[in-house]
């Protein structure tokens, strides 16, 4: 990736115009889509890998029961252990 210099002031004020209901950015009135293709070509970012928000959708939340189910299970064998 190439090194580029971004204000802090300037990421915070594009991040808070995000808008998550419709995957864009308020600016100036006018909604902004920006998808993957645009940052690759603004970038010049490589777009591969994992979909995050089908990962999220379907890998993270069965991971999630899995790691509440074992989490149950530690606390049900301590509590019982200590008695």
């Amino acid at each position: 990736m190439p090194e580029t210099c971004l204000r802090r002031n300037m990421i915070l004020e594009l991040a808070n115009t995000n808008q998550v209901s419709n995957q864009s950015f308020n600016i100036c009135d006018q909604y902004i889509t920006i998808n993957l293709e645009d940052v690759s070509n603004i970038m010049g970012l490589v777009i591969e890998g994992y979909d995050v928000d089908k990962y999220v959708k379907e890998t993270m939340q069965s991971e999630e029961k899995i790691v509440d189910i074992e989490l149950y299970k530690r606390y049900a064998n301590a509590n019982t252990s200590s008695s």
